[in-house]
């Protein structure tokens, strides 16, 4: 089964928040990688939305 754009995403965000020792403890303070990952996801979602707006 393949995923969409926007599961491959999230996908990706979760995994690594997941595996990240930085991600899983909340005293370690925010991660890069899981910060740039969500951004990737919030742009992925948006475009999504937009093509759906314009084919409507």
């Amino acid at each position: 089964m393949r995923l969409s754009p926007l599961q491959q995403a999230y996908s990706r965000y979760v995994q690594h928040t997941i595996k990240c020792d930085t991600c899983r403890n909340v005293d370690h303070g925010n991660c890069a990688t899981s910060e740039e990952l969500w951004r990737v996801y919030q742009a992925v979602g948006a475009a999504a939305y937009r093509q759906l707006a314009e084919d409507a």
